[in-house]
């Protein structure tokens, strides 16, 4: 897949893409509340741009798919245009395209007036986006901290008595009769270095004025290669910061500013307090040379016995000599200069020449990436793979891809990614090898899996893994028993296995727990079902249901929870057959089976226990003509171990949440 960015340079004065976001994660939302794909354009000269003729398209044969409309962007300033496919075209509202982007990967590029010149190009297409990810432009210098104005500096003043206009807050402001000092200023501080030389306002502010203006010159040689602004200030009582005479923070301000105003709140600064910190918006408001950032600081009345304000204006810059490249950026910055480029590509999955599923005879699984020079991490106890756990199996040279062969001797949880340095990682891919006559003789405490759980607070939990001993050969023979766990579909769950049984955080163990916080990451695997199966895909695991949450239950519910930050957002799968009215899920639940079962803590629903009247009275009502939920029963195995038969469930009350019938 080649990837080929189109960019004029900085001179030209015309608008470019310089970031979009296909997989939008929630952090950013359009006026809808949605969490749309949103694409930046940027003009990166000194002069203002209008997008009045542009043109927007993710199609190469249709390169007038989307105009834009009349918008002047400053120099130095941005607009988003939101790829959402609502078609939205009013300069003074919110932008939306007629097209959403693919995170599999388009063409997207800005068009100039004349319908055919590309202003900015990502061709043929931009690679794989990941959830919440921006992919951008930028050097490969990475950005340095800077400071604008630093603490002290020279600044010029005055206490104004009467109104003297806005114009002191702007660049080119004749301030020869104000007064020259040294940061900070006000009055009322006998901390060091707090109230700098010329600047003690108590003479013309204690008794006479409420406000100061205050001025501060400094220089930016080139607007474009500021990446960030933090205005950090130790202040009392209020102040309004202006750069350039565009207000860009402010606090304890009254409604209405007036140079005769006062604080609309009191505050108080302690010699060992931290600074308060205020991002700028900076965009389109620098320019090349001079600039000025004008404060009015103000008291809490005429009579106050103190006022101050130590500016210090911070930030990072990024060279901007070097080439242009594209990449995945640190964080997305909609509407403000690019973080830095954290990976310019990513590396391509794990691949595996033997596919999940029951075997009953050793084997050799060969792991393959097509990224030259990569390195494979594998794991064999359900832990995910990194730089720190697993064993690594690097390529033989930088031009050579990695290659990696496992020998599987048992019943396995193979886990593998694989990394290289300046790309962003592979996904963690799983692939689970059961071996039946090691599920038989699955021992009381697998090696790596503590026993007793311990909750949090020290209580602890018997635990139970091993298949029962009183049944397997003695009321049931092998081959029965391996017969009978082929006979249902089964459902394969891999994690870390600290996500269940960590003391603190393991939802095991902790089976009360509840809410996102309580949501762990986990891979699931569905085999033998009748259409479809074998598949993997990634989910977030919850428990589910009410009283099989009590620690004393040794079988618990959960729900899995489909999402794009895990990778597919929805199950689409036939978990009921090809006949039920959905095949596409957000959450589905792995039931226990608690009440009316065999691990009940009470033996007269023991006795009776038969995991099926539930889904009997469902059945029931159905062919009553009645809407209810479907279940299937599936063995669910957790690690390559064998949890028990359960019952599966889908229903969330809406088709695309689950599975109902009629």
């Amino acid at each position: 897949m080649a990837l080929l960015l189109l960019c004029s340079s900085f001179a030209s004065g015309q608008l470019l893409i310089t970031e979009f976001v296909a997989d939008n994660d929630g952090s950013f939302l359009d006026s809808d509340g949605d969490a749309t794909d949103w694409i930046e354009l940027h003009n990166p000269g000194v002069d203002p741009v209008s997008s009045d003729g542009l043109y927007l398209t993710d199609d190469a044969t249709n390169s007038t798919k989307w105009r834009l409309p009349d918008v002047t962007v400053p120099g130095g300033g941005y607009l988003l245009v939101f790829a959402s496919a609502k078609d939205r075209w009013d300069p003074a509202m919110e932008l939306h395209t007629n097209f959403s982007l693919r995170s599999a990967g388009e063409y997207l590029a800005l068009i100039a007036a004349d319908g055919i010149t590309p202003l900015s190009e990502f061709g043929p297409a931009y690679p794989n986006q990941f959830y919440g990810v921006a992919y951008g432009t930028g050097t490969e210098v990475p950005s340095e901290a800077a400071t604008f104005i630093p603490w002290p500096t020279s600044a010029t003043w005055v206490a104004p008595l009467s109104d003297i206009g806005n114009n002191w807050q702007e660049v080119g402001f004749d301030d020869a009769t104000w007064n020259q000092a040294q940061t900070g200023i006000g009055f009322g501080y006998t901390f060091p270095g707090f109230i700098g030389a010329g600047g003690n306002t108590s003479a013309a502010m204690f008794g006479n004025a409420t406000s100061a203006y205050i001025r501060i010159p400094f220089t930016i040689d080139n607007p474009a290669e500021v990446v960030s602004m933090n205005l950090d200030l130790h202040y009392e009582d209020g102040f309004a910061a202006y750069l350039n005479g565009e207000l860009v923070a402010s606090s304890n301000l009254p409604e209405d500013l007036t140079f005769e105003s006062i604080s609309s709140d009191r505050r108080e600064v302690r010699e060992n307090d931290a600074m308060t910190r205020f991002p700028v918006d900076f965009s389109g408001k620098l320019v090349a040379g001079e600039n000025v950032l004008s404060f009015q600081v103000l008291n809490d009345g005429i009579g106050s016995s103190d006022v101050l304000l130590v500016p210090l204006l911070i930030g990072e810059t990024r060279d901007l000599s070097g080439a242009t490249i594209g990449g995945y950026l640190e964080t997305p910055t909609p509407g403000t200069a690019n973080a830095d480029i954290e990976f310019t590509d990513f590396v391509r999955d794990t691949t595996f020449d033997i596919d999940r599923g029951f075997f009953d005879a050793p084997f050799d699984v060969t792991i393959d990436c097509e990224t030259p020079g990569a390195t494979i991490v594998y794991t064999t106890d359900g832990n995910a793979p990194t730089l720190s756990n697993g064993t690594q199996v690097a390529a033989p040279d930088a031009n050579t891809p990695p290659s990696a062969v496992v020998n599987i001797t048992t019943s396995t949880p193979l886990r593998a990614t694989a990394f290289k340095t300046g790309l962003r990682p592979a996904n963690v891919d799983t692939q689970t090898y059961l071996f039946l006559d090691d599920v038989l003789d699955q021992p009381a405490q697998p090696p790596g899996y503590p026993l007793p759980w311990v909750r949090r607070g020290g209580a602890t939990i018997p635990g139970d893994f091993e298949m029962d001993p009183q049944v397997v050969g003695a009321i049931y023979s092998r081959e029965e028993l391996k017969e009978s766990l082929r006979d249902l579909p089964t459902v394969s769950i891999v994690t870390d296995i600290d996500n269940l049984f960590d003391q603190d955080t393991g939802i095991q163990v902790n089976p009360q727990d509840s809410g996102p916080s309580s949501e762990r990451r986990v891979s699931v695997e569905l085999m033998d079902f009748d259409d479809g199966s074998p598949i993997q895909l990634d989910a977030g695991m919850l428990m589910n249901g009410n009283a099989s949450r009590n620690p004393n239950r040794g079988k618990h519910n959960f729900r899995l929870a489909f999402r794009n930050e895990y990778g597919a957002g929805k199950l689409n799968f036939p978990l009921f057959g090809s006949r039920a009215p959905t095949e596409t899920f957000n959450q589905i639940i792995l039931r226990g089976g608690n009440g009316n079962s065999w691990v009940h803590p009470t033996s007269a629903v023991r006795q009776y226990g038969m995991y099926i009247r539930d889904q009997w009275f469902r059945d029931a009502h159905t062919a009553m003509g009645y809407p209810e939920a479907l279940q299937n029963e599936v063995h669910v195995f957790q690690w390559a171990l064998l949890r028990n038969a359960s019952p599966l469930r889908a229903h969330r009350g809406r088709v695309d949440r689950g599975a109902f019938r009629r």
